[in-house]
Order: C-alpha cells, then sequence, then structure tokens
C-alpha cells in the first residue's frame, strides 16, 4: 500500500511551449518559473500585497505550479497579458447590447459536479456571456473565479457544442455574430481553497502521460488489492472476477406481511 501512489509513468518527456518559450520538458519548465517566483518572495513591496498569504516561502513554493498557477498573488499576470493580449487600435469597434435574456444550463454535467462549491455556475452558462461579449482571443478577468468555471468556459469556446452556440445567438439580438474560439481567462480568488479548486480544474494536463500514470496506479491496486474481487463460480472450479453487484429491494405486503423479493419477482432475466 506505501508503494501504491510511487508507480512511475513510462512516458518520454518532449518539448513544451509556455508564455511564448520553448522549453525541453515540462519539469524544466516548472524549474525555470519557480526559480523566478522564488526571486519575486524576496520583495518586500510583493509580500505588502493585500491578500498574500501568512506560510514560508518553501510551502508556497511546494503548492505553486508557475506561471499557471501560484499559491500567491500571481506576479506572471502581466506576462500573460503581454503574451496573449494586443494593443487597441482606433480600428477596434467594441460594441454589444445587454445581455437580458434568461439563461439556463443543467447542473448535471462532470465538471459541474465533480466539486461542490457554494455560488457554483455551470460553465455552459457563463459560455454564453462570453459568446456575447467577447471575441476569439480575447482575455477575460474573472477575479471572483470560485472553481475557475470561467477558465473552463473560455476554453470550452473552442469546440462549444451547437446547442450552447444556437442558445447564444438566440439570446441575443446584436448584430454581432457569436463566435466559436477560445478565449484566455485569468483567474483569482481570495479564498485559498478556491483559487487551488480553479488551478485544478484548469490547468494544462498531459493526457498522454496522464493517462498512463493512472493505469500504473490501477495495475499496483489489481496487484495488490485484486484478490477481494475474486469469486468462483457455482458449477465451477475457475476463479472469475466482480465486476458488480445487483442489489435488491425487499417490499413488505400490506396484506400478509410478506417479503417480495423486487429482482427475484419482476425482473425477466
Amino acid at each position: 500500500m506505501n508503494d501504491l501512489f510511487k508507480a512511475d509513468a513510462e512516458v518520454t518527456p518532449g518539448p513544451v511551449e509556455c508564455l511564448g518559450i520553448t522549453f525541453e520538458s515540462d519539469a524544466a519548465r516548472r524549474e525555470h518559473f519557480i526559480r523566478l517566483l522564488s526571486e519575486k518572495l524576496r520583495d518586500p513591496e510583493f509580500r505588502q500585497m493585500e491578500g498574500f498569504p501568512h506560510g514560508s516561502d518553501d510551502d508556497i513554493l511546494k503548492f505553486s505550479d508557475p506561471p499557471y498557477y501560484t499559491a500567491c498573488p500571481n506576479p506572471f499576470f502581466s506576462d500573460f497579458m503581454t503574451h496573449y493580449g494586443k494593443n487597441w487600435t482606433p480600428d477596434d469597434v467594441y460594441d454589444r447590447k445587454p445581455f437580458v435574456a434568461d439563461v439556463s444550463a443543467a447542473k448535471t454535467d462532470h465538471l459541474y459536479k465533480s466539486h461542490r462549491y457554494h455560488t457554483k455556475v455551470p460553465y455552459k452558462a457563463i459560455a454564453q456571456y462570453l459568446l456575447h461579449f467577447t471575441r476569439p482571443g480575447d482575455i477575460v478577468l474573472d477575479a471572483f473565479c470560485g472553481t475557475g468555471m470561467t477558465g473552463i468556459a473560455a476554453d470550452y469556446l473552442a469546440t462549444p457544442e451547437l446547442e450552447i452556440l444556437r442558445a447564444a445567438k438566440a439570446n441575443s439580438d446584436d448584430e454581432v455574430p457569436a463566435e466559436p474560439g477560445p478565449r484566455h481567462a485569468l483567474l483569482a480568488d481570495l479564498s485559498p481553497a478556491a483559487s487551488q479548486l480553479a488551478a485544478g480544474f484548469n490547468t494544462p494536463v498531459d493526457v498522454r502521460r496522464f493517462l498512463a500514470w493512472a493505469r500504473s496506479i490501477l495495475k499496483a491496486a489489481e496487484k495488490e488489492f485484486g484478490w477481494t474481487f475474486e469469486c468462483t463460480h457455482e458449477h465451477a472450479s475457475v476463479k472469475g472476477t466482480v465486476t458488480e453487484y445487483v442489489w435488491s429491494e425487499i417490499f413488505s405486503c400490506p396484506e400478509c406481511s410478506g417479503g417480495i423479493d423486487f429482482l427475484a419477482d419482476c425482473c425477466d432475466e
């Protein structure tokens, strides 16, 4: 059990790009920005910012994954703006009418249900506002981000579902068409728990590396605990593996008080 989460994913790290800089690996990216964050933490003026956490530099660095997430005011926001932003020119015309339509979105999405949080808003509802008020490539600031659903919505707009596009167009009388395409989100919150959850939802993930790591964990778990799911078939000596259990309700008859097994009496195999 002690070695369960120490299984290494057999993945060859490759180059990664972050804020316009190419690194030989994600570890190199992290090392570079951790060093910059460490230098910033030695700045007395930076530490006097409102909302700066009470804790050691080692703890702040341990919990941070700069520039994506820092366990303190993020000093890389300006770099983010420089990389993704664009200078305003007189030719840039922005004219949006107020969005006054009712917006509805189901709260059954797996991303919404994966962590409960007060005032949490479904990201597909937020996406409709972003479609109305922003254009692809725009930078969106959410200074009260909670669990970071605005960031999810900004990324989701890269390939939004047709029903969301239709809803955004139907709920808007603006002459400017709703354009799909990713937006860039800056997320901040005074709550350390909220900002950490937002980081967990929005930090880029190497899917192949995560998949390899997850499989290695499952193999380790199966090796150590697989015997608890073994069973012997009724008419065979060969052992099988339990994949699911079927539970049944027992109803009481109001006339005779006898038990009625729902599965046995009502289910036709």
